[in-house]
Parts: structure tokens; C-alpha cells; sequence
């Protein structure tokens, strides 16, 4: 038997080659094929391991075609019913639509947070402490934070000292908060780009998200040239930096330091907030990435606290999945059974194939049609 490296090709899963040869020799060939040596137990094996591998993927597009199905008209999650803003709650009025203002009023709904008991299912969300932004009430500063009551408090009179920590503080809570409404912002678009999308589309995007998530931004060149692959934890990074640059745009007042002028404050303090910055950037980093995982990768997501909503979205994606495992089993088949076989479940999955094809066609066609209506 061959090395995988060796027999797995792309060109040769279909083998139009075996097709021709087999209707010229009238059928000689499948008899030299059928004394080829046969693998049945690590066929088996190789379906089973792609059956979980195929549930894992499936999974990961049921989480996020969940938040796709959710409204899409509240995004501050002020309503009482499950939305879209319940999980990321943003502010109407954002600059570019990404980036919230610096002021006391730009942080709605940050400021108060939310004593709704909103439910999914059956499940009251609280108990996952959703909304994000916490309860109300002074019994609740450790749910609440970092968004404390005054943290957002517009500043009046302008700092004296590169040593005012608690306007840094103030600062930097301002940041952390700016910074999530920024990637929720995205996950807000992203989502309402996925509910657009059929099945096959909802299930490639969601990848994608995971993908990037993973392996950074380089794994969208991984498309293009075999140079780019991206790295683990590629995109760590890059919430880093957005959080150090958010960081300058929350800046409300330069400092005025009496007595030594701007170049102390140059000289001092730039460097020591640049040092404060990064480092709460880099923890910020982590928490976002540990809530990335416990929202979209199984088992965790919708799919713990809302089973039964959540696995509807298994009908959007079942014949995509159907075909990637359709996909898997024509490998295997290549890889440990002979041509005759292969030959057989070749043409059965094509035929599924085209069958799925055709119904993707028809839902393309059909929301050509409503739109226009």
C-alpha cells in the first residue's frame, strides 16, 4: 500500500482515466482491480475519525448561524427578548461605524448596565453574566467590571500631571470598553452577512472566522499562494494593536505639566503610557480570546445553553456537510480500497452532489426573486 503523500492527489479521486479504460476494456480492468489488496478495517477507521471531524465543523457553523438568526434591530440589546445586541451590545451611532466617541454619552449602553432577565430557551442568561455589561446596582461592581459607574465621566478640568492615575484609569476602562464595542461591531456585520448566505456560503464564512481567529490574517493569503499559512495565535496580536490604537483615539485632553513643559511630558510621559497600553492590551488579548472560544468553538456557544434552537441551524448546512463527507469517504476509499469500489461510491456522491447543487441553484433563485417583489 502506498503512503498517503504519495496516493492522495486531487486529479485522481474521480480518475476519469479508470472510467475510460473500463468501458474500453468492457470491464476487464475491474477484474485485475478487485485482487488488489483491500483495507476494510482502516477505511472504517478513517470514516469514523471524519464523521467526528465533520460533527466539529458542523458544530462551529450551528454557533454561528444561531447569532445569524437573531434580530438584527436592536444592537444595544436594550429589548427584553434575545437578540443580536444581547451577546454584543454596541452603541447607535458609532464613528465609521466601528469606532465609538470618547464622551460620557458615546458609552450607552456601558454606562448603567442591564437587570434584564433576558432568556434563551429556557435558560436565563444571566447566569453566563449575558448582557456583558453587567447587572445595575452597587451590589454588583465585580459583575460590572471594568465598567464602573464613573468611569465615563467626562473630564472637566484638564490634568496637571503625567502622575494623575485615576484619569488614567478612567482612560484606559475607556479603551477596554471602545475596544470590545469595536470587535462586536464587526461580529454584528459579519452575522448579518451570513444570514444572507445559503447554507454552503454560512458554513464557509463561519470557518473562515475561525480560521483567521486562529491562524491570523494571513490565512486569508493561504487562498492565494502556498507561501502564507498564517501562525497558532496569529490574530492575538492584532487585538493588541487595535487596543493600542483605539487607546489614542479615546484620549480626551493632552496633559498641560506645569513647570517642566511638553518635552518632559514628552520625554516621560508618552513612553510610560505607551509601556500601560501595551500591557493591559495584552491581557485584554487573552480575555477576548478565551470569550472567542466559549462563544463560537464546540462544545461551548449556543449550543450548550440553547441546544434545541441552536441544532436548528443543522438544516441550513446538512447537505454541505453531507458533501464533505461524501469527500472524505471517496479519500479513503482511494486510499485503502481498490478502483472497483471506489468506482461505485464515486458515482453515487457525484450523484448526490449535483442533486445538492441543483437545490442550492433553486435557494439562490428563490431570494432573487423575493427580493425583487
Amino acid at each position: 500500500m502506498n503512503n498517503l503523500s504519495d496516493d492522495f492527489d486531487s486529479k485522481n479521486i474521480f480518475n476519469l482515466k479508470f472510467y475510460k479504460e473500463l468501458f474500453k476494456s468492457k470491464g476487464k480492468n475491474l477484474k485485475n482491480e478487485s485482487k488488489k489488496l483491500i483495507e476494510w478495517d482502516k477505511f472504517f477507521m478513517g470514516c469514523c475519525v471524519s464523521i467526528i471531524g465533520v460533527l466539529i465543523v458542523g458544530s462551529i457553523g450551528i454557533n454561528f448561524i444561531y447569532f445569524s438568526k437573531l434580530n438584527k434591530n436592536d444592537p444595544t440589546g436594550d429589548s427584553n427578548d434575545e437578540s443580536l445586541g444581547t451577546y454584543f451590545p454596541i452603541p447607535t451611532d458609532l464613528n465609521l461605524g466601528l469606532l465609538v466617541g470618547n464622551s460620557y454619552s458615546d458609552f450607552i449602553p456601558y454606562l448603567a448596565g442591564s437587570n434584564q432577565n433576558i432568556k434563551a430557551g429556557d435558560v436565563s442568561l444571566s447566569k453566563f453574566n449575558i448582557p456583558p455589561t453587567g447587572p445595575t446596582g452597587s451590589d454588583n461592581t465585580m459583575r460590572r467590571w471594568p465598567y464602573t459607574d464613573n468611569a465615563f465621566e467626562d473630564d472637566n478640568i484638564r490634568a496637571t500631571t503625567i502622575f494623575d492615575f485615576d484619569r488614567k484609569k478612567k482612560w484606559i476602562i475607556r479603551t477596554i470598553a471602545a475596544t470590545y464595542i469595536f470587535w462586536r461591531a464587526i461580529l454584528q456585520y459579519l452575522f448579518k452577512a451570513i444570514e444572507i448566505c445559503p447554507g454552503g456560503l454560512k458554513l464557509f464564512l463561519s470557518l473562515i472566522i475561525v480560521g483567521v481567529f486562529v491562524m491570523g490574517p494571513e490565512f486569508l493569503l493561504s487562498f492565494i499562494s502556498n507561501k502564507y499559512g498564517g501562525s497558532f495565535g496569529g490574530f492575538f496580536m492584532v487585538l493588541v494593536m487595535s487596543f493600542c490604537l483605539i487607546s489614542i483615539y479615546q484620549i480626551r485632553r493632552p496633559y498641560t505639566i506645569l513647570g517642566f513643559g511638553k518635552l518632559f511630558q514628552a520625554i516621560i510621559g508618552i513612553p510610560m503610557d505607551a509601556i500601560i497600553v501595551f500591557v493591559v492590551g495584552l491581557f485584554v488579548a487573552m480575555a477576548m480570546t478565551i470569550q472567542f472560544i466559549l462563544t463560537f468553538i464546540p462544545p461551548f456557544g449556543p449550543i450548550i445553553f440553547n441546544t434545541m434552537n441552536a441544532m436548528s441551524g443543522i438544516h441550513d448546512i446538512k447537505n454541505v456537510l453531507g458533501i464533505i463527507y461524501g469527500f472524505f469517504i471517496i479519500v479513503f476509499a482511494k486510499q485503502y480500497l481498490n478502483n472497483t469500489i471506489l468506482s461505485g461510491m464515486t458515482l453515487v456522491i457525484i450523484g448526490y452532489a449535483l442533486v445538492n447543487l441543483n437545490n442550492l441553484r433553486r435557494l439562490i433563485m428563490k431570494k432573487i426573486y423575493s427580493s425583487e417583489k
